[in-house]
């Protein structure tokens, strides 16, 4: 074979044969290259405490938002429950940013569960009654002769799901007959029931003469009229049947005007210089009526065991639910400003300088001096107004629960509940801040400057 001109001759060398093997061919194999470095155990059990303490870092903050979170959930649900609790406000778990719901508040805007706002607005001129949604878009106006006097309606929930509502219309003021129900001019005030969601009447009850007044049972209304020398009291259902209608006799003289009718633990109560109790099918329970020729409103307490009846101003009579007498009650009853109904076995009662709680089955539970005013009666704790202290008295054993002192800015007309806590006049030199106290233990939640009146109420 020729070789081509340029060809050079290569030995091809196996690897293994480049260098012996031996005992220093590991060495030699590592030479020039990074040494690897030795295993720190102490190191890698640092690193593994760091990430572990940042992971339960973590875990707690998450575990204290849910916690936080279900704290609150339940605070709503425990303010929910006392929202129709009469003189509760808005919940106070924080500062509120207004008055709106307080003692005082002159709104008539009513907000449904979905956030609708039911209530008088100026449309072409004239309040009407409309709902407006919480975007601000207008759902619905009330049709015209709903409004027809100009002034809007004052709503409420009818039912429980809100679905109905009742809207008092009020008419133009006439002149009133001095002995009889009879009115000159103006017209009557009207009730009507309408859709919640669309703002139709389903039904009309002309509030004219003689109505004594109406209340909501359940999911239907109670109406009474003066007939014939007697009150009338009907319930009806919210689209206009009648469930019963019962007849109370009274006194010549007894004027509509001069009676009231309230649902109260399930009973229907008609007070004034005439009194009643009627339970929820219709059955009355008892009448009375006030002694002499003072005419004193009869007076009627309710509790969910049974009522109490004052005819005389310091000696009244425990009723059970069937409307049978029981223990004779003297006193006068004390009336918080605020009262759940909790303990309802026990009753509170002036005797002269003397605050007196008695158990209407057992009897006399304890006594102490009377306070100045008593705030509010809630979960089995009255507050207690004694000129140098507020005080948290258990209702059914008295003993104290807190106390605390009153200073200069203390007004008892500015105490506010949100059935939870107690919104207090504070301490400072301007009487310019309120402070929010546990209702059980008396601690402060917070403090802030007094919330200003809603904007659409403030004036210059």
């Amino acid at each position: 074979m020729v070789r081509p001109p340029g060809m050079v001759d290569v030995a091809l060398v196996d690897d293994e044969a480049r260098e012996p093997a031996g005992p220093d061919a590991a060495a030699r194999a590592g030479r020039g290259r990074p040494r690897a470095r030795r295993a720190d155990p102490g190191r890698r059990r640092r690193q593994q405490a760091a990430v572990a303490g940042a992971l339960a870092v973590v875990v707690a903050l998450a575990v204290g938002v849910q916690a936080e979170r279900e704290a609150a959930a339940a605070d709503d649900a425990r303010v929910a429950a006392l929202a129709d609790v009469a003189g509760t406000v808005p919940s106070l778990r924080t500062p509120p940013a207004d008055r709106r719901g307080w003692p005082g508040d002159r709104s008539t805007t009513l907000v449904l569960p979905d956030g609708t706002a039911v209530g008088p607005q100026p449309v072409d001129g004239a309040l009407r009654t409309v709902a407006t949604a919480p975007d601000g878009t207008t759902r619905w106006v009330a049709p015209a002769d709903v409004d027809a006097a100009g002034r809007g309606a004052a709503c409420e929930p009818a039912a429980a799901d809100a679905a109905l509502l009742t809207c008092v219309v009020p008419g133009t003021p006439g002149v009133a007959g001095p002995t009889t129900d009879a009115v000159l001019g103006g017209t009557p005030d009207r009730l009507l029931v309408l859709g919640a969601a669309d703002g139709r009447v389903h039904e009309e009850v002309d509030l004219g003469p003689g109505t004594i007044d109406w209340a909501p049972l359940e999911d239907d209304l109670v109406v009474a009229r003066r007939v014939a020398g007697t009150a009338e009291i009907t319930r009806r259902d919210l689209l206009g049947g009648d469930a019963w209608s019962v007849r109370v006799p009274l006194p010549a003289w007894v004027l509509a005007r001069h009676l009231r009718v309230r649902v109260q633990d399930g009973l229907v109560v008609l007070t004034g210089p005439a009194a009643a109790v009627l339970d929820a099918d219709g059955t009355v329970l008892g009448t009375w009526t006030a002694p002499g020729a003072r005419r004193i409103s009869v007076d009627v307490r309710t509790s969910a065991v049974g009522f109490a009846v004052w005819a005389t101003p310091e000696l009244g009579t425990w009723y059970d639910r069937t409307g049978r007498a029981g223990v004779r009650l003297e006193g006068a009853p004390v009336r918080p400003a605020v009262d759940d109904g909790s303990v309802p076995q026990v009753l509170l009662l002036q005797d002269g300088w003397t605050l007196r709680a008695l158990d209407v089955v057992t009897g006399p539970l304890w006594e102490r001096r009377m306070p100045q005013a008593v705030p509010a009666r809630l979960d089995g704790l009255v507050v207690l107004d004694e000129g140098d202290e507020l005080t948290a008295v258990d209702v059914a054993s008295g003993e104290v629960a807190w106390s605390r002192p009153l200073g200069a800015c203390w007004d008892p007309g500015a105490v506010v509940t949100d059935g939870v806590r107690l919104a207090v006049p504070d301490d400072d030199d301007a009487c310019a801040r309120t402070v929010a106290l546990d209702l059980h233990d008396g601690t402060e939640r917070w403090t802030a400057a007094v919330p200003e009146l809603p904007d659409d109420q403030a004036t210059g």
